[in-house]
């Protein structure tokens, strides 16, 4: 089995959608101050990431 990561970028239509909650997810982490700030800003990052080039991971039998 091989195992490879594609890497989809978001469409122009949902980038800004994505953005939206990620920005008012950390406003308000920042606000109630549950998380630590650097876990707050890896957890940011990860999605931050995630929203501009969607990685998926792909799994297939070699053959």
């Amino acid at each position: 089995m091989q195992v490879g990561i594609v890497s989809v970028t978001a469409s122009p239509f949902e980038t800004p959608i994505h953005m939206e909650k990620l920005l008012s997810w950390h406003t308000k982490e920042e606000n109630d101050s549950i998380l630590h700030p650097l876990l707050r800003i890896a957890v940011f990052n990860v999605v931050f990431l995630a929203i501009h080039s969607k990685i998926a991971t792909v799994a297939s039998r070699a053959s």
